[in-house]
Order: structure tokens, then C-alpha cells, then sequence
């Protein structure tokens, strides 16, 4: 099963595919979502270590 990062990365690729965004948009929307995952990831890794510490 896909997470929904690579559903929207596929949602990307197919917009570029079916020429209705240009390069740069992709490019723009890429990074868009690199930046999504990322503050995912920072956030999912805060709540870990406040699970680990037990909430100091």
C-alpha cells in the first residue's frame, strides 16, 4: 500500500505526464512536497522523544 507521500508524488508525475503543469511547476511542487514529508517527519520524530522522555 502507498503512503501518501508517493500518492502524491504519482499525482505529480502524472500531471507532468499528461502536460498540465510545466517542468518548474513540477520542480515547484516537488519541493512543495519534500518540505511536507519533512515537517512530517521532525513532528513525528518531537513526539517520539517526548513519548520517550515521558513528557519532561
Amino acid at each position: 500500500m502507498k503512503t501518501w507521500y508517493e500518492k502524491a508524488e504519482d499525482q505529480i508525475d502524472q500531471e507532468l505526464a499528461d502536460g498540465l503543469i510545466d517542468q518548474k511547476e513540477y520542480q515547484r511542487q516537488m519541493r512543495d512536497l519534500r518540505d511536507e514529508m519533512r515537517g512530517e517527519a521532525e513532528e513525528a520524530a518531537e513526539r517520539a522523544y517526548n513519548d520517550a522522555m515521558g513528557g519532561w
